[in-house]
């Protein structure tokens, strides 16, 4: 099989025009399904596959995953050259028939590590010490969105085991004939099943809601310790005697107005907060304004109301089983009004919808006295200089003793009570 990317290796990298890109198709003779080849192609624009047919693979209906998420993403310019997040998607092929996908990936070369959330700045500030380029590098995972899930999606019909092998001689292929430093698989759920020799297996914390069938908050909340219990029950009436008030929104009913608030909203926290480009966050209003034509009906947006007015909003996208708190800002600064806004509505949302899980997103030890519980995270890492990856590999299993640590003192942490704990 064969991959390349003509660039001139001696000056900084400059991106071919997408027709040097466009049907580059790799065979893999291995890969055997009822006497038929997978052919793989690398596409850069999502509009050169199928909606119905990308959608078909997504049996979770992962909203990051479908095919609308990626056309919004290029659409508002939030991927794209200009951002370092230049998509080169992997499509599987059966019979290399357009008809008949059965394999995408979300493939991304990289200019810089920001929007990622996992860390590898200490690694790229390394190779520039040493004179040599980290960047650009491969990525697969979901663009700014790290929650764990599927990160290749495979037609039920393939031998997922073998897809999954041939991908990571895809990756390797690009990496190497084209010297590109290295490649990631971030927050994938089968990471442990895919690192190998090569994808060195990389380990963080996160901490998760599960929904155990509870019929009301109040059973949720009873579980709790006695003295966590009171503390959030403080902080919900401290808002209540504020005159604060919240409303979910789903689907239709959000309307571009509660979208644009939002919008401000998200702006000035990341303004505060963020040291990435002009500090006004990744998603521009172009892509949250699409959402709502595109993908409303995978939408949850938490509104807070003091005075008849709106004071914050999180927003929040959803699946079959789980809800991803992904975005949050407000107006003016009230106490817990972020852990109302962007956890306990979220709760109660998913103990009415029946949902199994609530994952808010990265960091923030104080999740675990909200009734959220530890779990282990994983990515994996393919890195092409030999002495390079002996070093990283060094690092990443002292990363992962000090992890395992990390994760068990929070877990003896967790505020249910301790037969719940086990």
């Amino acid at each position: 099989m064969f991959i390349s990317y003509p660039h001139d290796k001696g000056t900084k990298l400059v991106f071919p025009p997408e027709s040097c890109l466009n049907c580059i198709t790799v065979e893999l003779s291995q890969i055997i399904m009822s006497n038929h080849a997978i052919q793989y192609q690398i596409i850069t624009s999502i509009n050169d596959v199928s909606a119905a047919q990308l959608d078909r693979l997504n049996t979770q209906n992962c909203p990051f995953l479908q095919h609308a998420f990626y056309l919004n993403l290029e659409q508002s310019g939030c991927i794209g050259e200009d951002s370092g997040w230049i998509a080169h998607y992997v499509i599987g092929l059966l019979d290399n028939d357009e008809s008949k996908l059965v394999v995408f990936v979300p493939l991304f070369l990289k200019t810089h590590s920001y929007g990622e959330f996992v860390f590898d700045f200490t690694w790229a500030q390394a190779y520039e010490n040493n004179g040599l380029q980290y960047y650009p590098k491969l990525l697969n995972t979901l663009p700014f969105t790290p929650a764990v899930g599927p990160k290749q999606l495979i037609d039920v019909s393939c031998d997922v085991f073998e897809v999954k092998q041939s991908l990571k001689q895809v990756f390797k292929q690009i990496c190497n004939q084209n010297q590109f430093s290295s490649c990631h698989v971030l927050f994938d759920q089968d990471a442990k099943s895919f690192a190998d020799d090569d994808f060195m297996l990389r380990q963080d914390v996160h901490f998760i809601w599960h929904n155990q069938q509870y019929q009301h908050f109040d059973d949720f909340l009873a579980l709790f310790k006695s003295r966590k219990r009171k503390n959030v029950s403080k902080e919900r009436r401290v808002l209540k005697e504020q005159g604060i008030s919240f409303e979910i929104k789903e689907g239709d009913s959000i309307e571009s107005e509660d979208m644009s608030v939002f919008y401000q909203f998200y702006q000035r926290q990341h303004a505060k907060y963020s040291r990435y480009r002009s500090n006004t966050g990744y998603l521009n209003q172009a892509f949250f304004n699409q959402l709502l034509q595109t993908q409303s009906d995978s939408l949850v947006m938490v509104c807070a109301k003091l005075d008849g007015q709106t004071v914050g909003v999180a927003l929040s996208f959803k699946d079959n089983d789980t809800l991803y708190g992904r975005y949050w800002g407000c107006s003016e600064e009230h106490e817990f009004l972020h852990f109302e806004t962007c956890y306990y509505q979220g709760i109660e949302y998913c103990i009415k919808n029946n949902l199994k899980t609530f994952d808010p997103g990265v960091q923030g030890e104080h999740k675990l006295n909200r009734g959220f519980v530890p779990h282990k995270t994983f990515s994996t890492h393919y890195i092409t200089h030999p002495e390079f990856k002996a070093a990283i590999q060094n690092f990443v299993i002292e990363e992962r003793q000090h992890s395992d640590l990390y994760y068990d003192e929070k877990l003896s942490e967790v505020v249910f009570k301790l037969e719940v704990q086990k």
